[in-house]
């Protein structure tokens, strides 16, 4: 019987305030059917189903926001393999990952604080 999955992770992330583009990279893993989101306080950025580089805007913008990406994976080629879902912001990174059977799922939110750098 297929299962379903729910993780939640985080990440304070420092940002410049002179920075000029602030990109969150979300990667999706394969194989799997997906969909995500990102809505940067709560207003809508960006979403698809394979992975993707969305520009938050500036550093002045993001600092001391939030950034919520939240997706749903099943697996669905069929064999055993893990769901998963990245996101990077310049060097930091954060990741989810469950092993899946057959017609598993997973739910995932990934919360990234931005905060003004030192």
């Amino acid at each position: 019987m297929p299962t379903q999955t729910t993780k939640t992770a985080s990440m304070i992330c420092p940002v410049p305030t002179d920075q000029a583009h602030v990109v969150a990279t979300i990667t999706p893993g394969d194989p799997a059917a997906s969909g995500w989101s990102a809505l940067l306080e709560g207003v809508f950025v960006k979403g698809g189903n394979a992975g993707a580089s969305v520009d938050l805007g500036s550093g002045a913008t993001v600092a001391n926001k939030l950034l919520e990406i939240s997706a749903v994976l099943k697996e669905t080629d069929g064999k055993t393999a893990p769901l998963s879902l990245m996101v990077a912001v310049g060097d930091k990174t954060v990741a989810l990952s469950t092993a899946a059977a057959p017609g598993d799922s997973a739910s995932y939110s990934i919360l990234v604080l931005f905060t003004e750098a030192a």
